[in-house]
């Protein structure tokens, strides 16, 4: 597992410490990414404008790159998609596994990348004059994924990029955990979003009134008006735990394979027909999480922590908490609540990264024992010890703007 998020979440421990401390890691838009004074109006009725001054960034470049390690030349490397330099990311994924590379080099190893919005290849399209001679390889969604993981690390299972939007790297995570059942591969799974160019998909969403105009995301609050962006990279490696209990007893000890969590089962729906494209279906969102749980055959009374997409949007965050009381409510006492966690109060909306963050941010939790809560609400949030002994539950709940959504269960 690893990560590379923004300011001081450039690794997983620098992410939990964000959590621990309960900071938001907002910032105003740095000149060195775009100038905010030429596209900010504060008024979100107009379309040509963005009516928000913040988000979360990388403190780095995030196109600063080690382009002749991973045999990019520098022409080559030049129009290079931020998002397919997070092969840096994925070689410290598995240093993390405890997976020697050599172990990986022409296995059936598999590749799923959950992606949105092409904002690099925009730029491009914005200068038409003189494109550049590798733009189709180095923007491609397609060559995201094969770039990324099966070209350089020379992996021979299947490779697929993923893209339903916000819940494209959980839907990626999900496939994942199918090819795996199905001894189709041993996984990789990567999740990617960077920010670069407010009048692509940013100054979109703001016509859509879905970023927040102070740049905070307030979920599960009265004062709820949308998201910030976020920029970042997640990487997790999967295996079935009886193949990575079989590689421990095969490999030598200082190679060994780190299991850091478990997922029992993943699902996934969509909403249907409802009033609108972007509404919510409670019905549908209870469903999803229901069939979760008989899938597994697991109880939900043992799920102490529930990850909520909540992306601080009045609709949005009312109807995913409505549904999650539906179902957890009569599980539950005010004695022994259920906790409930949103990661965008803290490091923004990630796009097609956001599951795969927020997936992350609970394994770290259910590692030490903390169920991080959501940050900036106007009840006490501080952090305590897991509300129970024994085995730690949580669940990780993600959806897009269509309402096509994931939801995966994850026992420690």
């Amino acid at each position: 597992m690893a990560a590379k998020l923004l300011q001081d979440a450039s690794s997983v421990q620098g992410f939990w410490n964000i959590l621990q401390e309960g900071r938001s890691a907002m910032t105003e838009v740095p000149i060195d990414r775009f100038n905010v004074d030429a596209f900010y109006h504060p008024i979100r009725d107009r379309v040509d404008t963005l009516d928000t001054r913040g988000a979360h960034f990388m403190k780095a470049d995030p196109a600063a790159f080690d382009a002749p390690f991973f045999s990019i030349l520098r022409a080559e490397g030049k129009p290079l998609d931020p998002q397919q330099r997070g092969l840096e990311c994925m070689y410290h994924a598995f240093e993390n596994a405890g997976i020697p590379l050599q172990k990986v080099e022409g296995s059936k190893t598999g590749a799923y990348v959950g992606s949105f919005a092409k904002e690099c290849d925009t730029l491009f399209t914005h200068g038409p004059d003189a494109p550049p001679r590798y733009r189709a390889s180095g923007t491609g969604s397609a060559m995201l994924l094969n770039r990324l993981m099966s070209w350089f690390y020379d992996l021979r299972g299947p490779s697929m990029t993923i893209d339903t939007a916000c819940s494209s790297s959980l839907n990626a995570l999900h496939l994942s955990c199918q090819s795996l059942r199905s001894k189709e591969s041993t996984m990789l799974l990567a999740g990617c979003n960077v920010i670069l160019n407010p009048d692509t998909i940013m100054m979109s969403l703001s016509n859509l009134g879905f970023l927040s105009p102070d740049g905070l995301c307030y979920s599960f609050d009265e004062r709820a008006n949308g998201y910030p962006r976020g920029v970042g990279f997640g990487v997790i490696v999967l295996k079935t735990v009886s193949q990575a209990l079989a590689d421990n007893v095969r490999l030598d000890v200082d190679n060994n394979d780190t299991i850091r969590a478990v997922i029992r089962a993943t699902h996934s729906n969509q909403d249907g027909k409802t009033p609108g494209i972007t509404q919510p279906n409670e019905v549908a969102q209870a469903l999803l999480i229901r069939e979760t749980y008989e899938k597994a055959g697991l109880d939900p009374k043992l799920t102490r922590f529930f990850e909520a997409h909540g992306t601080g949007t009045q609709i949005g965050d009312t109807t995913e908490a409505t549904t999650i009381d539906s179902f957890f409510g009569k599980l539950r006492s005010p004695s022994e609540p259920l906790i409930i966690g949103v990661v965008k109060s803290n490091i923004g909306h990630l796009g097609g990264a956001s599951g795969l963050a927020s997936i992350i941010k609970t394994v770290l939790g259910l590692e030490n024992g903390i169920p991080v809560d959501a940050w900036n609400i106007k009840f006490p949030t501080e952090n305590m010890p897991w509300p129970s002994k024994g085995l730690r539950r949580a669940s990780v709940n993600s959806f897009e703007y269509g309402h096509f959504r994931q939801i995966s269960g994850l026992p420690w």
